[in-house]
């Protein structure tokens, strides 16, 4: 049904399509690779059947893709109608494609954090002709955010890769049976950021899989479908240094770059709550890519990042 209509999409709108990148027959969405006006290009779209929310969101990336077109970190709007927007392609890939397809030293992944920190820096710049109010989260709703985003650590990761059912069962059964000391521990270091504000605005979707890598070794940020004018920076930092994390072989590859991403008196809080999240993705084969430790020992890795047992190392 979905490939019927990106047909008569294409018809209509004179486009060659040059493969699919992504379709949901759920959202009634897809992203497409087209030729347009001569060069390679990006289309995303949402077709008939599409709900309120998914509208709502194709509404919300569009509106960012407009305020960030001055910013080489986010690809150029080319196009914008109803239903769909075109943008500049980045030749390149993903940093999880680039990551589980080449080995990467301790360097490179570093200097891949400190490009990844500038991007989320520039990101929580005041936008011009931007008039949308910004809102400051409260701690309970500093909490939600941060727990939503560590059970995602869980129960999803990067598309096209899955668990066994032993794994899935075996993250399912370490996620709840913690999840109480784990909330406490939370609730108690988000009250120190909660005193001042993290960032702007809140990507909300700030995963390996949306950061993109071009030939130059620069990155870019797409995707803004989740964005919103919430002081979640944090929030944004924790999710992003874990699931870079999780693809090195070392987690002190990269925690140093993001520990300095933001600006507060609580350095001990937040090297907390950076080891944790990095201790959940790496226990998810979906986040580890081409990692191959064993479950039992990224557990006892998670067990002592929870206990703030400092020697967590590897």
């Amino acid at each position: 049904m979905l490939s019927e209509q990106i047909n008569k999409f294409s018809i209509a709108e004179n486009f060659t399509v040059l493969n699919v990148l992504h379709q949901s027959e759920h959202k009634c969405t897809a992203v497409l690779r087209v030729i347009y006006k001569d060069s390679t290009a990006i289309v995303k779209i949402w077709f008939e059947g599409a709900s309120i929310s998914v509208i709502n969101s194709f509404q919300r990336e569009r509106n960012y893709y407009q305020l960030f077109e001055c910013y080489d970190e986010i690809p150029a709007l080319l196009a914008v109608n109803d239903n769909y927007i075109i943008l500049t392609e980045i030749v390149g890939l993903s940093l999880f494609e680039y990551y589980s397809s080449n080995v990467i030293d301790s360097n490179l992944a570093s200097k891949h954090a400190e490009s990844i920190c500038n991007v989320i820096r520039m990101f929580n710049q005041p936008l011009v002709e931007h008039n949308i109010e910004q809102e400051k989260p409260t701690t309970l709703q500093l909490v939600v955010e941060l727990l939503r985003k560590f059970k995602n650590l869980f129960f999803s990761g990067p598309k096209n890769t899955n668990n066994s059912l032993l794994e899935r069962a075996l993250l399912k059964f370490v996620f709840y049976i913690t999840l109480p000391l784990v909330t406490l521990n939370i609730i108690y270091r988000a009250g120190f950021f909660r005193k001042k504000a993290t960032g702007r605005r809140y990507h909300g979707d700030f995963h390996m899989n949306n950061i993109l890598l071009n030939e130059q070794n620069e990155v870019s940020l797409i995707d803004f479908e989740c964005t919103t004018e919430r002081s979640l920076m944090l929030v944004d930092i924790v999710y992003c240094c874990a699931t870079h994390s999780a693809l090195c072989e070392n987690w002190n590859d990269v925690i140093e770059e993001y520990s300095e991403a933001i600006q507060t008196d609580s350095k001990d809080s937040l090297i907390y709550l950076l080891k944790l999240f990095i201790s959940a993705a790496r226990m998810n084969q979906r986040f580890r890519s081409n990692r191959k430790n064993s479950n039992f020992s990224e557990i006892s890795l998670y067990i002592k990042a929870i206990l703030g047992i400092r020697h967590v190392n590897n």
